[in-house]
């Protein structure tokens, strides 16, 4: 009985920190992409720039829930959902690391 008990504690305290940690990961990027994208977009246009990026973000959050779900509904032994989040994450990562410094517009 002892053993069940301190692995159901180690699980919830095992939650808790991926939960804490994601949570601080969410808040770090999201404050850092607005920021980045705030100093790209002239002042003129930084609302319609905005709310342009929120929902390029909302649009992307959907297509990937419905991609990640549909796998791992297909595949439940499987982690392809998680295999192709981590395939598109590199993917974008890539074309981000391939543009050339000198074609991002200057920060206002």
């Amino acid at each position: 009985m002892r053993n069940n008990i301190t692995g159901g504690v180690v699980a919830v305290v095992a939650v808790v920190v991926l939960f804490v940690a994601s949570g601080t990961y969410i808040a770090s990027e999201e404050v850092a992409e607005k920021s980045f994208a705030a100093s790209l977009l002239p002042r003129d246009r930084r609302g319609a720039g905005m709310g342009l990026l929120a929902a390029t973000n909302g649009l992307g959050d959907m297509v990937s829930s419905a991609l990640v779900g549909s796998l791992w509904s297909a595949f439940p032994q499987a982690a392809w959902g998680f295999a192709a989040a981590a395939a598109l994450q590199a993917l974008g990562a890539a074309m981000i690391a391939a543009l050339p410094a000198g074609e991002r517009p200057a920060s206002s």
